[in-house]
């Protein structure tokens, strides 16, 4: 009777140990039906790629549209528009100076038929844009053309102030565009830029012909000098796709949305079918224990700060183990023994009568009750005793693991310690070892250039105080 109360006890203990340190997990697959209960022994956290596809899919659509943009387009056109100025000019008057010969050009020859023939080439040259009907006479004055020139500029950098791409650029409708300032659009930007583009604002932009379109209708120059500048007009930013990719990976590529199961958590129940998500749990556990059996396996005798305190706690739990298995055992021998004396005594049934049969009906059923409390009781003792110590079983062991991580924290902190009190010690040891070798050869140099009197007067001076 006692191997037969034990047994049960024996059988619980190990499958509390089963459970705890997820020895045996099958291989399942999905569909398959679980053949017992499997518990979480520690935190566990598995990933999910499903919510982790559509956290990344609902962040990838907040994400900017990269936008290269150089401020200083604006500047080059006007270098170009001014040296294009001035390389006209020179030519103008060449042609001028042809056509009259001798002469110098003055006022006096606006007009003539030299000076419509200079201009004739010098448009031929410069273009049909250019305005060599403005600039003509300033020219053959001998006069300053800075005037025309600031207007020209002007006109460049007001529209330039705005961000324009050209005609052909692809820029997703549905995004925001966010500008990565550059020194130059063949340059791609960087970290830093890119990060200084994931805060700044988002900003319109402006197609090239737009851009040339309204600097045509512009009612700041004459619409002569609008046209010229037109021609010097060119984007000053340009769409970059990889930029977007480095932006995209950077926010969204360390994005993990897990699955969280506390200690002792069920992951799964016997008879459960076996889906994606539970499959995903039990083979993150099954690494889990490879892990931590390949830790005890490499270090095979942990460090603990408090010896008396680990022994201490691991009698307590001993013996708290052993305490439930007991009170387990007396619940199950008292069941027991209680049937075996219903079952011994006849003499307590009911005398013979005319109603024997509805007697003997009441007992078989009471002990049919019986049995089915008995049953009812064991089972759910042996489920709550699992679960009860299960749970103080992983709560203590993650106490244990904290202990020994302290400990081994503690002890690099102080090798540290020792570390760098001991290096400026041994520093100052070589030090004043090196000052007394210095002192000691020029205590000896200083004897061999002394004369032979004061040496002898500095070896005994007793001598000559007599």
């Amino acid at each position: 009777m006692r191997r037969s109360t034990f047994y049960p006890a024996i059988l619980l203990a190990v499958l509390i140990t089963v459970s705890a340190r997820g020895a045996d997990i099958p291989d399942y697959e999905i569909g398959d039906i679980a053949i017992a209960d499997v518990l979480a022994p520690m935190h566990l956290y598995v990933p999910n790629p499903d919510a982790t596809a559509a956290l990344k899919e609902s962040l990838d659509r907040q994400l900017p549209f990269i936008v290269r943009h150089s401020p200083f387009v604006a500047e080059e056109t006007a270098i170009a528009a001014r040296n294009h100025i001035a390389i006209t000019q020179r030519r103008f008057l060449d042609f001028l100076q042809a056509a009259l010969i001798d002469e110098p050009p003055s006022e006096e020859h606006i007009g003539s038929p030299a000076y419509l023939r200079a201009i004739a080439q010098t448009f031929s040259e410069a273009g049909p844009n250019f305005p060599v009907e403005l600039f003509a006479p300033i020219w053959t004055r001998g006069e300053k053309d800075e005037s025309l020139c600031e207007q020209v500029i002007q006109l460049l950098r007001q529209t330039l102030s705005a961000i324009v791409v050209a005609d052909d650029a692809e820029l997703p409708p549905d995004r925001a565009l966010h500008l990565a300032i550059v020194k130059s659009l063949d340059l791609p930007p960087g970290s830093r830029d890119l990060e200084a583009a994931m805060n700044a604002p988002a900003v319109p932009v402006v197609r090239l012909s737009d851009a040339r379109r309204h600097l045509d209708a512009s009612t700041i120059a004459p619409p002569a000098l609008g046209r010229f500048a037109a021609t010097f007009l060119r984007p000053n930013a340009r769409p970059d796709p990889l930029a977007y990719e480095r932006l995209r990976a950077r926010q969204l590529d360390g994005i993990i949305v897990h699955d969280t199961y506390e200690p002792a958590q069920v992951i799964v129940r016997k008879g459960q079918s076996i889906d994606p998500a539970i499959l995903r749990a039990l083979t993150v556990l099954r690494e889990k224990t490879a892990l931590t059996r390949l830790q005890y396996v490499a270090a095979p005798t942990p460090v603990i700060a408090d010896p008396a305190a680990s022994r201490s706690l691991a009698t307590w739990i001993g013996a708290s183990l052993g305490a439930i298995i007991l009170l387990l055992a007396g619940i199950l021998w008292r069941l027991q023994r209680q049937a075996v004396h219903a079952s011994s005594h006849p003499s307590s049934a009911p005398p013979p009568s005319s109603d024997a049969s509805l007697w003997k009906q009441r007992a078989l059923s009471a002990e049919a009750g019986a049995e089915r409390a008995r049953n009812a009781l064991r089972s759910g003792a042996l489920a709550w005793l699992k679960t009860k110590v299960a749970r103080t079983l992983f709560r203590q062991r993650n106490e244990l693991l904290a202990v020994q991580q302290k400990a081994e924290s503690e002890v690099r902190e102080l090798e540290k310690r020792v570390e760098n009190l001991q290096t400026p010690l041994q520093k100052r040891i070589e030090a004043y070892a090196r000052r007394r070798t210095e002192n000691e050869t020029h205590s000896i140099f200083d004897d061999s250039h002394r004369p032979l009197g004061t040496r002898r007067r500095a070896d005994s001076p007793s001598l000559d105080a007599n």
